[in-house]
């Protein structure tokens, strides 16, 4: 592995107006429980350079992965603080292998900047909220099962039941839920450490159940995942950034049987307050690097390439594909895919992130609008050029992780409303939106009608005749 300079880490991050990386160094986070929803609040939070942390927990590791990691031992919350060791070794972890049970087990909350309970247990939560009212600590508590997640940020409420929430107790915390809202829990975190925003007043609601995916209503049951219900699929992802390395960890954890990457870069140092899968593939090509990674994950039942090439008008594809992911960071390139998949009726899920927000659309030929109808790629792609003709120079743009590993868990849910419909539901018609400085974090804004503009195209230029 190339050589680390940890001067570099966190460039990216601090070049954000305001952005106060020692307060992030000097602060200590106390994380209470260490299953999924508890791991991908972790994993920012390390990523980011969040000095000290607790993690509070007495689950046994058996077997299950932390990123390309197999957790092993009696004690989950050990084998984290080893690994997220490896993943950034400027931070402290300490695992503390215990839970919250009596008001003298609050000793391992004290001198906390900040508490987050991410168990679903009711009285780890009454526990928690009890301390933070006495000490004046702030809080946030979030829970999730299959399908349906929410977390809220304590707001001097007193002691008010609705912050246990009991609905989620003796549930399985649902990986891909976890993953949007770690990533957001971390984005709250970084504005409580920094104060340097409004705290989150509202509660944040993701819901698998509803086609309105953000709304406490909850429509029918959850239908688990059956093991090798993806294994015939083949996925091409199109970027291996910080987006990719999130959406292709959701999809070797949904066991997609193929995933071939595309990516022309290179691992650098810059790369790792964000792209947290090559903490030791510096100097590495991306592709191959997250191939290797994610067929890890897979444990063998899963088959990875790397492509090692631009996507360009002249790509041609040796796959039919069941669905693209466009993880790329310019509009030209995402204006590009967008034609190639219309053109080739191919299922495309596109996402795309800044320092602050993200968005992700599903473009499924005949169920959904396309994607220059949803999100005006054409359009941004034009002024895209027309930027980069005018400017000599590329500048390095500020970029953090929360904002990639939310709107990578928004692709990959969408994901298996794409391959599998009857089971999970219909995708979404429209745009899925994150904002971290909104007072509703999360939003959707869907289109009633289903756009035909390809189908007419290919009419017009003669593409529709056999």
């Amino acid at each position: 592995m190339t050589q680390i300079n940890e001067l570099n880490r966190y460039s990216r991050q601090e070049l954000i107006k305001g952005w106060d990386q020692k307060k992030l160094e000097e602060s200590l986070v106390t994380i209470v429980g260490s299953d999924v929803l508890a791991q991908y609040i972790v994993i920012p939070l390390v990523a980011l350079g969040v000095g000290s942390m607790r993690l509070i927990d007495s689950g046994v590791a058996q077997r299950d992965m932390f990123l390309d990691f197999e957790l092993r031992g009696k004690s989950r919350v050990k084998s984290l603080e080893q690994k997220l060791a490896e993943i950034n070794p400027n931070v402290r972890v300490n695992g503390l292998n215990t839970d919250l049970i009596s008001d003298a087990s609050q000793y391992f909350l004290e001198k906390s900047d900040l508490v987050i309970d991410a168990t679903n247990n009711p009285r780890s939560k009454a526990l928690c909220l009890d301390y933070c009212v006495e000490t004046n600590t702030p809080l946030i508590v979030t829970s999730c099962m299959e399908g349906f997640g929410k977390l809220r940020n304590y707001n001097d409420e007193g002691r008010d039941v609705v912050l246990l929430f009991p609905e989620f107790y003796a549930h399985f915390q649902d990986e891909f839920i976890s993953m949007v809202l770690g990533g957001i829990v971390a984005e709250e975190t970084k504005k409580i450490l920094m104060k340097d925003m409004e705290p989150l007043k509202n509660p944040v609601y993701y819901n698998l159940l509803n086609a309105d995916r953000f709304t406490y209503k909850i429509n029918g049951q959850a239908k688990p995942r059956e093991l090798g219900e993806f294994n015939d699929k083949k996925v091409l992802m199109i970027g291996a950034g910080a987006l990719g390395s999130f959406a292709g960890l959701g999809l070797a954890h949904l066991g997609v049987g193929q995933i071939d990457i595309m990516d022309f870069d290179v691992v650098e140092d810059t790369n790792l307050n964000r792209q947290i899968l090559y903490y030791d593939a510096v100097g590495q090509e991306k592709a191959r690097a997250l191939a290797e990674k994610l067929k890890n994950v897979g444990r063998g039942f899963i088959k990875t390439n790397a492509i090692i090439d631009k996507f360009t008008p002249k790509t041609k594809l040796k796959l039919k594909y069941d669905l693209i992911l466009d993880c790329v960071d310019n509009f030209v390139t995402r204006a590009m895919i967008n034609e190639y998949a219309a053109k080739n009726k191919i299922p495309l899920i596109s996402g795309g992130t800044d320092y602050r927000a993200g968005q992700a659309a599903v473009y499924v030929p005949g169920k959904t609008s396309c994607m220059d109808c949803q999100l005006n790629i054409r359009e941004h792609a034009k002024k895209a050029e027309q930027r980069a003709r005018q400017s000599c120079v590329l500048a390095p743009q500020p970029s953090v992780i929360m904002s990639n590993q939310v709107i990578g868990g928004l692709m990959v849910n969408e994901v298996k409303t794409v391959l599998n419909p009857a089971k999970y539901g219909e995708p979404v018609n429209g745009v899925l939106k994150y904002t971290s400085d909104l007072d509703f974090r999360l939003g959707y804004n869907p289109i009633k009608k289903v756009c035909n503009c390809y189908s007419q195209r290919l009419k017009i230029i003669g593409g529709g005749k056999k």
